[in-house]
């Protein structure tokens, strides 16, 4: 009897060594060299060694993974929000303000000097939180009948449920939970896609909710009161236009 024998499938050893990084990419990310190498690193700030495992490996660049981190910059802080390391939402909290606005004007004064800009102006800064004017929340229900509504886990498509946030204006943090309890209750809400909210310069938030289905009637009418409770501008996008329920148009001073 003939047998027959199969080679027994062996996992690949990602590569791993220590890597010193001395600057940031327009993301945010940590930058070294490895054997002539521009090396990308998630995680990791100027000034930083740690030890890294290679996940990408191009001709001319590669990512890897934070693995240890044997000396720590001073740069360096805590994130704010408890599910920053999950979150897609934001990447640079554990970066301080000074070095985000230090790596964002040197990032911005390589793209302007191909084209002759040799000095751009000092950053203007205001809030370092609860700054950020307009978000689009992702919503789904899940095998228990729950919708979770909030951002993307990293590198992932599933969600992270948010119901607060500290970079979003108080304006739009105020609406998570009411809005998250609303559409909960809504007929339609396993075919909802997601919800953006706009904090323009008109006192009212707008709101836009995303649904694959025609909306029933008595989710029209919550909707509606959820729109006037909270003075909010509703719109409906069924993917083919989007419709004007309740409220105003946004609109933006220009200073």
């Amino acid at each position: 009897m003939v047998q027959f024998y199969k080679a027994k499938k062996t996992t690949p050893v990602r590569k791993t060594f220590p890597l010193s990084v001395d600057g940031l990419d327009q993301f945010g990310q940590g930058v070294g060299h490895h054997q002539g190498k521009a090396c990308f690193v998630e995680g990791m700030l100027p000034g930083e060694v740690g030890k890294v495992e290679v996940i990408e490996d191009k001709r001319h660049y590669m990512r890897a993974k934070l693995v240890t981190l044997s000396s720590v910059s001073p740069e360096r802080q805590e994130p704010r929000c408890p599910i920053y390391s999950t979150c897609g939402g934001c990447q640079q909290q554990h970066i301080s303000e000074s070095l985000q606005q230090r790596s964002k004007a040197s990032a911005l004064a390589r793209l302007l000097k191909p084209v002759g800009v040799e000095k751009i102006d000092d950053v203007i800064s205001a809030e370092s939180w609860h700054y950020r004017r307009r978000t689009r929340l992702s919503l789904r229900v899940d095998n228990t009948g729950k919708l979770i509504m909030g951002f993307r886990r990293k590198k992932s498509n599933e969600i992270v449920s948010v119901q607060d946030c500290p970079v979003l204006v108080q304006r739009l943090n105020a609406l998570l939970t009411p809005l998250h309890r609303c559409l909960s209750q809504l007929e339609s809400a396993t075919h909802l896609g997601h919800v953006e909210l706009v904090a323009a310069d008109n006192s009212t938030v707008t709101m836009v909710l995303r649904h694959l289905r025609p909306l029933s009637s008595k989710d029209i009418k919550n909707l509606e009161q959820f729109s006037h409770n909270h003075s909010v501008s509703l719109f409906l996008a069924d993917g083919q236009q989007q419709t004007l329920l309740r409220g105003e148009m946004p609109w933006y001073g220009i200073n």
